[in-house]
């Protein structure tokens, strides 16, 4: 189920969500997705 739910992140926000280990120890808490996806999202602000 993480993995699907980490896709369907991807797709919605436009960030890749690293490998299978990362993406385990972001489904630990819904915390530490939310500031993991807010970092992503501020990245590309910048970037863009």
């Amino acid at each position: 189920m993480p993995i699907e739910i980490a896709a369907a992140l991807e797709q919605e926000f436009g960030v890749k969500i690293g490998d299978e280990e990362l993406r385990e120890e972001l489904f630990e808490s819904a915390g530490t997705l939310v500031r993991y996806l807010r970092g992503k999202m501020e990245c590309q602000r910048h970037a863009g």
